[in-house]
């Protein structure tokens, strides 16, 4: 219907017999990068890399869509009018593509693809996508107040205005005899912070998470109570490595277990204590959006402070 030749791409499929016809070839695995040098328009379904592949060899572009960024690359090409309108594929059928195709054979069109490419070619994308990102910082924010050039790791608050001061700002302030510095006054700097947290839906699936990090860890302490003394022996008998006396050998083989022990001790206390009872917490609270019950967000916990704060507001029946 379009008077053209085509090759196409049979992916993981195995459509189609090369031998069947003179103007359709089917081809297997193959570069884009290469192929698209050989070819006069390209039809896929307007994924980013492929889009831009074609682009970048000034071929008009006929876009296919079927899921996530395609029909916005679909839309921007017709925008540029590089190619049409993309066309969903649950709408593709013969007549379409043919029009589509012829579409993209005009003179027009193939005139718009290659300043495009020219336009690539000449762009450094790197640098681009560098302005990009420093344009959106907040650049007043981010800055040292007392050394220019700076960012800044910190706020110090005893003063009138808390101020923001680099890593350098501190040292030569905590050297600087002249200056009253504190640094019990530092707090860490964070001016767009954030928290990752897990989100409980239900106690079961809450203890059960939890209870098996628990146990992961108290396994790996109780592993650590025999292992890591014999790794120090192991250690101590390979080549190359320096003679320590056997009283020596004997205290760092005895400190490595002792750390298992502790961590063994300290770890089944905090699981039992504080992680699966609050783990269990968290999902019996959250277990209402099960049922499609909306939950008040009281605001994140990140010390006692907030702690405190996010318990004088919630209400106990």
């Amino acid at each position: 219907m379009s008077g053209v030749r085509a090759i196409i791409s049979r992916g993981w499929s195995n459509i189609g017999d090369s031998s069947a016809r003179k103007d359709i070839f089917y081809l297997d695995d193959c570069p884009h990068e290469w192929l698209f040098q050989k070819v006069s328009a390209v039809v896929h379904h307007g994924g980013a890399g492929t889009t831009a592949c074609g682009l970048l060899n000034a071929r008009p572009t006929v876009i296919v869509p079927f899921f996530g960024d395609q029909p916005f690359w679909g839309q921007m090409i017709a925008n540029a009018k590089a190619g049409p309108q993309p066309i969903p594929h649950k709408a593709l059928n013969s007549h379409n593509l043919a029009e589509a195709i012829t579409f993209c054979e005009s003179e027009e069109t193939v005139n718009v693809a290659s300043e495009i490419a020219y336009k690539m070619r000449d762009e450094s994308g790197v640098r681009q996508a560098v302005a990009s990102f420093l344009r959106q910082l907040p650049r007043d924010r981010l800055g040292c107040e007392l050394v220019p050039g700076q960012s800044a790791n910190w706020i110090y608050t005893n003063c009138k205005r808390p101020i923001r001061i680099s890593n350098l700002a501190v040292e030569n302030l905590c050297l600087s005899k002249d200056v009253k510095f504190k640094r019990k006054h530092l707090k860490h700097y964070g001016p767009t912070p954030i928290l990752i947290t897990n989100k409980r839906w239900d106690p079961f699936t809450s203890a059960g998470s939890s209870g098996m990090r628990v146990a992961t860890d108290l396994t790996s302490s109780f592993v650590g109570i025999v292992a890591d003394p014999v790794k120090v022996y192991l250690d101590n008998n390979k080549p190359g490595s320096a003679d320590k006396s056997q009283l020596k050998l004997h205290g760092q083989a005895a400190l490595a277990s002792a750390r298992n022990i502790d961590h063994l001790a300290v770890g089944a206390f905090k699981g039992g204590v504080v992680d699966i009872p609050l783990a269990l917490a968290e999902g019996f609270r959250n277990a209402p959006k099960l049922w499609g019950q909306s939950v008040k967000d009281h605001g994140e916990i990140t010390g006692w402070q907030s702690g405190v704060a996010v318990a004088g507001k919630v209400r106990i029946y």
